[in-house]
């Protein structure tokens, strides 16, 4: 038995590895075409250039794996049902379910290993990332992004916002603060829970405004409703809060656990929390679904044919997920729920058919 696991191991891992290198190859590729031109024209340096490639790699294989680990088992399990070993183990008396274990074993490995990269590498990657695009491609972009949210800057005054809701058109945890010259000093801070987009500016109820003067006295008084000058209308303004997608799980957690102090939404980052359990488990779960699509396939399945089925399984989870996290994005199920919700029909679907090819 050992042997033969070694062997499943050893076949799958070759496969795996090269379709995962080669859609790495072709998407990086992709990626050079649409963004030399930008990098060129900006004269970044080759150096550069090829660190910014680089660091999208980690991203980019995350994304690959589970289409990888899904060609793998459709196409290694098709060549071993061709090659007539799939019905030379069974009649070894060995069961569908044992022969496939490494292939299982392989799939949580390859999720462990995804999981890892998301939380020890994609964050400063993306960050080393970030500052690369702002310095050639996006120049002149006044945004930051940080664990206090957003800051922006327009003119004389700096903006701080720390969480945004593009559904319900609304930014919450407002800070504006206004600074003289000659000398340099604040003059004024604008705080506010919330602000709302009315159609043509936002607009902030309840605000407290404190004044400073040149002098040091300080004029307070709460505003029923102030419209906030020089922020940017919402399709532009939540692009820029993402700085919460490149947090690990400890730092977004202890990020939720702030936010609900102060008395914010958190929603949207509760399913970003989840999440980071949840999508990497979809490396298992395509191994998992797919051992019974190769293994009916017979002796006369095609590569063509497994490129067929790993379109349709892919496509029919990113459908559902899609579906499942619209759902939760609009609190109608729970986060958690929201996020599992997926994985879990698609492990009962992988075991009801998994029983039935044996």
């Amino acid at each position: 038995m050992k042997i033969l696991h070694k062997y499943v191991t050893k076949e799958a891992a070759k496969l795996f590895f090269m379709i995962l290198v080669s859609m790495l190859i072709l998407f990086v590729a992709i990626d050079m075409v649409n963004k030399t031109d930008d990098l060129y024209a900006a004269n970044a340096p080759l150096s550069d250039m090829v660190k910014y490639f680089s660091l999208k790699i980690p991203s980019l294989a995350v994304t690959i794996c589970p289409m990888a680990v899904l060609l793998t088992v459709l196409i290694s399990l098709g060549l071993f049902n061709r090659h007539s070993e799939i019905t030379a183990m069974k009649a070894s008396g060995i069961s569908l379910g044992r022969a496939c274990l490494p292939i299982l074993a392989t799939g949580l490995m390859v999720s462990a290993t995804v999981t890892a990269i998301n939380e020890y590498v994609i964050p400063n990657s993306g960050a080393a990332l970030a500052s690369i695009e702002r310095k050639y491609i996006k120049k002149g972009d006044p945004r930051i992004l940080s664990r206090e949210g957003v800051w922006l800057k327009h003119e004389n005054f700096f903006y701080n916002i720390r969480t945004t809701d593009e559904a319900k058109g609304t930014i919450g945890g407002v800070n504006v603060y206004e600074f003289a010259r000659n000398p340099f000093r604040m003059a004024r801070r604008i705080s506010a829970k919330s602000a709302k987009w009315t159609g043509e500016k936002w607009v902030a109820e309840n605000a407290e405004l404190r004044d400073m003067s040149a002098d040091h006295a300080i004029t307070e008084k709460t505003l029923a409703e102030y419209a906030i000058t020089g922020l940017p209308a919402p399709e532009e303004l939540m692009t820029t809060e993402t700085s919460y997608k490149n947090m690990n799980f400890a730092e977004l957690n202890a990020y939720i656990e702030e936010l609900d102090r102060d008395g914010f939404d958190t929603l949207k980052y509760r399913l970003e929390l989840y999440n980071k359990i949840s999508l990497p488990l979809v490396n298992f779960i395509m191994a998992l679904i797919a051992i019974p699509f190769a293994v009916r396939g017979g002796r006369h399945g095609s590569v063509a044919a497994s490129m067929s089925i790993a379109i349709m399984v892919a496509f029919s989870y990113w459908i559902i997920s899609g579906f499942s996290a619209h759902l939760g994005q609009n609190a109608i199920l729970p986060p958690l729920v929201s996020a599992f919700m997926t994985d879990a029909l698609f492990v009962i679907a992988g075991v009801f058919m998994l029983r039935k090819a044996r």
